[in-house]
């Protein structure tokens, strides 16, 4: 066996060559050993992504047994951080707030009361002794409710019609020699369904996410038989009508202080030119009128940027979004601040550290994501409870949130090309390093929050009911659901009944003349207190 000193040369100048080289090898292998960590760590966080999307949750909320202890935040929802005590006895902090009264929850109160008396049979209360009735004692109360199953009524409209009158003047009148009574004011002229029941239908699909296949099953128990075309063109239909409403809408919206927009997938078939399969989208806007919630959903076949250039045309003042570069060109007209959405920065931290075993660098960034909601949501709650002002709330909130705001950009650019770009964790740096200085403009104005959940909370009925009727059959469909979704969402953040506030304004455009105003028919305008019927009795 050779020797180091057989085989290295004496020349000195040679042995640095040979060094050199070797050194060469060296840093090459090292560099490829870097390469194949990076690889390992793209890969587990590949593996991490597809495990999540089939068997993980959704939510971004730890398990209180996490060792690391980070509090985060699921897609709907903040929470403040809890005092910790440094009593050796735990000291339970309870926030300020206002106390719900325990006990049972507050029973219905349905307006029809029916009273059933339970007696004893005359022979088994009447005395065996002495033959006489027994006397009453007393009565025992208890209540049960029932829940009636609907049913189908026939109403039967008879118009009365009157011919002329028989006196000598009336030829001569000018009257109108028949006349007839007015029939009932439909939604959908000629239909054989009541307004009521159109109603019913559409508030099952679009607010409890029943689609017309299971609304026509449901009807066939009832006696009724109404096909699923038969609900698509009543939709249809119904949607012409109310296109007055959708109107004022887009109006309002556009005069908007502050804009949230987001937009979501959907498949609609029979599109000219496109196969079955293709993706089109619902763009869906929250705006404010009054500081009263505005919900618009609009169709569009494609996720083109001219949407939002669209329909954002002319719009002046705060414009909040996730990253998608469709908004970009919008976000820069004159007039339009763009505000980013630090929900989606958070996301991208939470997926780096769970696919990192819940440790690491980007743990750090959700613990000042954690204290930047927590500062948002104690100060929102004096907004809301009116012991600060609008003015008073931003200049506070401004103030609270720098150094805040600061700290979570100084970290990120310390951390800019500190991670490999494929990795999860160096997504999110560089995701947040591009979003970071419009997500901070979220303290400009009282009505901007630090993300985009509230439009995505409106998103979230469309998919819950996409994931039971899957597709759209046609264009002019998913128009016609996009003004429903638009409405009974604007509906419900005013506190109106779906059901009772769409039953009201069909009554109510039935009866009115086709170019009518509607603005006393809005649901940020109408007060749901005025369409709850009187009780008597």
């Amino acid at each position: 066996m050779a020797t180091a000193d057989a085989v290295l040369p004496d020349d000195v100048d040679e042995l640095k060559r040979l060094c050199l080289a070797h050194q060469n090898i060296i840093e090459k292998q090292k560099q490829r050993l870097l390469e194949f960590e990076h690889e390992v760590l793209w890969l587990k966080d590949k593996l991490y992504s597809r495990e999540k999307s089939l068997f993980g949750s959704s939510s971004e909320k730890l398990t209180d047994t996490d060792p690391a202890q980070y509090r985060l935040f699921n897609e709907a929802e903040v929470e403040s951080d809890k005092a910790q005590s440094k009593q050796p006895e735990p000291v339970t902090v309870v926030k300020e707030h206002t106390r719900k009264k325990a006990g049972r929850k507050k029973r219905s109160t349905p307006a029809e009361t029916q009273e059933v008396v339970h007696d004893i049979p005359l022979e088994e209360r009447t005395c065996p002794c002495c033959g006489s009735e027994r006397p009453l004692i007393k009565e025992e109360r208890s209540e049960e409710l029932d829940l009636v199953p609907a049913k189908l009524v026939r109403i039967v409209h008879l118009r009365k019609v009157y011919g002329p009158c028989r006196c000598e003047q009336f030829e001569s009148s000018g009257e109108k020699t028949i006349i007839t009574a007015p029939g009932p004011a439909k939604i959908v002229k000629g239909s054989d369904f009541s307004n009521r029941s159109i109603a019913l239908c559409l508030a099952a699909k679009y607010a409890d996410g029943i689609p017309f296949a299971r609304v026509e099953k449901i009807l066939e128990r009832y006696g009724l038989e109404m096909s699923r075309a038969t609900l698509a063109n009543l939709a249809m239909s119904t949607s012409l009508r109310v296109s007055p409403l959708v109107e004022a809408f887009e109006r309002d919206l556009r005069r908007s202080p502050v804009l949230l927009m987001d937009e979501t997938p959907v498949q609609v078939h029979r599109i000219t030119g496109k196969p079955s399969t293709s993706k089109s989208y619902m763009w869906v806007r929250y705006g404010y009128k009054d500081k009263r919630p505005i919900v618009s959903f609009v169709y569009r076949s494609n996720r083109s940027s001219v949407t939002p250039n669209a329909l954002l045309a002319d719009y002046a003042g705060f414009l909040q979004t996730d990253g998608y570069a469709g908004y970009s060109a919008i976000g820069q007209s004159p007039g339009v601040v763009h505000v980013g959405c630090f929900a989606h920065i958070r996301r991208k931290f939470f997926e780096a550290f769970e696919s990192a075993g819940k440790q690491g660098s980007a743990g750090e960034m959700l613990e000042l994501l954690k204290q930047l909601y927590a500062t948002e949501k104690r100060l929102r709650d004096k907004l809301d409870s009116g012991r600060l002002d609008d003015d008073s709330f931003t200049a506070t909130r401004a103030v609270a949130m720098a150094p805040i705001l600061e700290e979570i950009g100084a970290w990120l650019r310390s951390k800019a090309g500190a991670f490999p770009p494929k990795t999860l964790i160096g997504q999110a740096v560089s995701y947040a390093l591009g979003e970071f200085p419009k997500a901070s403009r979220f303290v400009d104005h009282a009505l901007l929050r630090p993300d985009t959940n509230l439009v995505e909370n409106q998103i979230r009925p469309f998919v819950v009911g996409r994931k039971g009727w899957l597709f759209m059959d046609s264009p002019s469909g998913a128009t016609a659901s996009a003004a429903f979704y638009g409405i009974i969402a604007t509906a419900r953040l005013n506190g109106h009944e779906p059901l009772r506030y769409l039953t009201y304004v069909f009554d109510e455009i039935a009866r009115r003349e086709a170019d009518a105003p509607v603005d006393d028919l809005l649901p940020y305008t109408l007060d749901p207190q005025a369409l709850i019927p009187v009780k008597t009795g």
